[in-house]
Parts: C-alpha cells; sequence; structure tokens
C-alpha cells in the first residue's frame, strides 16, 4: 500500500483537496529536501502534524492539536522542491509520478492560497 503525504486544507472538505496520490512525493521528498535545505528551505516534515485518528491508530493517548501554515511558505517549498526536481529528474525516483505530486500539491497550495486557507503536511498509510 505505502505511504502517501498531501496537504490538509483547513475547514475544506472539497473534492479539490483530495487531488493528489502523494505516493511518490512521500518516497522522493527526503532527497529533494537534500536538495534544497542548502537553500534555507524547511523540509516538508516540519509541516506535518499528526490528526487524532492517527494519534489514535498509534495508541498516543493524548489530543491531537492542529497546527495550520500559511500556504504562501508551503508553495515556495514545493517551487524550490519542483525546481529541483527538475534539475535532478534521472536521480529520483518514478520521475512522472513524482511531477504529478508536486504539481497536484502546488494546485492545491495555490487554490488554497486564494481562497484564504491555511494548510498541514497529512500522512495515510
Amino acid at each position: 500500500m505505502g505511504v502517501a503525504v498531501y496537504p490538509r486544507i483547513e475547514n475544506s472538505d472539497s473534492d479539490w483537496v483530495h487531488d493528489i496520490s502523494g505516493k511518490a512525493l512521500s518516497k522522493g521528498m527526503e532527497r529533494l529536501y537534500a536538495l534544497v535545505k542548502k537553500q534555507g528551505y524547511k523540509d516538508l516534515m516540519d509541516y506535518y502534524v499528526p490528526s487524532q485518528e492517527t494519534l489514535d491508530d498509534w495508541s498516543v493517548d493524548k489530543k491531537a492539536e492542529m497546527v495550520w501554515f500559511n500556504p504562501m511558505e508551503g508553495l515556495a517549498l514545493i517551487e524550490a522542491m519542483t525546481r529541483a526536481f527538475e534539475e535532478h529528474r534521472d536521480q529520483l525516483e518514478f520521475p512522472e509520478h513524482l511531477d504529478e505530486d508536486l504539481q497536484s500539491f502546488r494546485k492545491i497550495l495555490d487554490r488554497a492560497a486564494s481562497e484564504g486557507l491555511r494548510w498541514n503536511l497529512a500522512m495515510s498509510y
């Protein structure tokens, strides 16, 4: 099955917020971060916030605290990761799927920004 990463959008469960697979990005994000960290960008995982369901699945006895981020900050990171991807495409697994995930992530954050919504990173297993 595998892990997928995707942007969770505050107060929205519209179809557009789910328009990403996120599996290729979950596999490639560590390598992409290694390529952009020298430029001062945060790791995509710095935006990860576990949901209550995830905490329950992990048997963590604590209430989830939703922390939200400005989508412009996420867009800057995704754009830097996209540039790094384009420069090192041949060094990354499943480049066509990774490209799709990066473009989908950008579109979702673009729309969130235009609608004044915040985001954080979510994972599914």
